[in-house]
């Protein structure tokens, strides 16, 4: 039961079904043009978000006690988000949670996958609802057999293809400049089966997508900014290190809460698909040499 004054709605991403519940006040948010394609209809969750707001007066250790544990304290396994964006664990003393100064507090309960976050005000409540949804799915994925990858997931031929790496790499720019038939997603994208038969999805945690959609994962590029066209293939080992590296520098999340489950599904990843490294230019890329790379000619 959502009490009145909260909103509730639910978003399908990667075959993953995440319910979210958050204060009406922040309600405008799930009308953002890139959640709107991939909410549904409520149903049989695989995870749950529910967001809380809270002020300093409120965050008192018995307080927090008896609204993140639920009566099972020991089941939740907290991560913590300081301000400063660096994660760290808590013990299972409460207090210690109240002794720090936090921005925001996520409670993490593996066994169902629902994650109680908190926010003190001020906070950047889009970019704040956009990293729990992260976080969350993240978690879950990589406890299976998918990850999130920081990058821009597009379809040619009914193949899919990844451009990952840092900000400013050139992921989106590359993306474009190749003219896919199909944007998965310009920032995150998500990968399921790693170990057999890699999907690509599209996910909400971009700023752009064509929507819905998926399709299988034929390659993987590593795009770097030069005054020509280039494609040099990578092994599976550079490939790892490369993206590991590029990866937990933008998103932390994915390779320290998660005891590794993260790095161990990107290895699975590169033995199951190749990785080139793209050289670019703004005057345009090899169409041809992509198709022929994703064909596998």
């Amino acid at each position: 039961m959502v009490a009145a004054d909260r909103a509730q709605a639910s978003l399908t991403v990667a075959e993953r079904h995440l319910n979210i519940e958050l204060p009406q006040a922040c309600e405008v948010l799930l009308d953002l043009p890139e959640y709107r394609p991939f909410l549904v209809a409520p149903g049989d969750p695989h995870g749950c978000l529910r967001v809380h707001w809270v002020g300093q007066a409120e965050l008192h250790a018995d307080w927090v006690s008896r609204s993140l544990a639920r009566g099972h304290p020991f089941e939740y396994r907290p991560i913590l988000n300081c301000s400063t964006v660096k994660q760290r664990y808590l013990t299972r003393q409460p207090d210690e949670l109240y002794l720090l100064d936090l921005a925001v507090a996520d409670f993490l309960q593996p066994s169902t996958w629902t994650m109680e976050s908190f926010a003190f005000p001020p906070v950047d409540v889009a970019r704040y609802l956009r990293g729990r949804i992260f976080c969350l799915l993240a978690s879950h994925m990589a406890a299976g057999e998918g990850l999130l990858l920081h990058g821009s997931g597009f379809v040619i031929d009914g193949i899919a293809a990844a451009a990952i790496g840092p900000c400013d790499a050139g992921k989106t720019t590359a993306a474009r400049l190749i003219r896919g038939d199909r944007l998965l997603s310009d920032d995150v994208v998500a990968v399921t089966d790693v170990g057999t038969q890699p999907r690509l999805h599209a996910t909400p945690l971009g700023r752009e997508s064509d929507g819905l959609g998926s399709a299988p994962l034929r390659a993987i590029f590593f795009p770097r900014k030069q005054a020509t066209f280039s494609l040099q293939p990578l092994t599976a080992r550079q490939a790892l290190i490369r993206s590991a590296a590029e990866q937990a520098d933008t998103f932390q999340s994915l390779f320290n809460p998660y005891g590794g489950l993260a790095v161990r599904n990107l290895g699975r990843l590169f033995r199951k698909v190749p990785a080139y490294e793209l050289g670019f230019s703004l005057d345009g890329i090899d169409r041809e040499a992509i198709r022929h790379v994703l064909s596998g000619s």
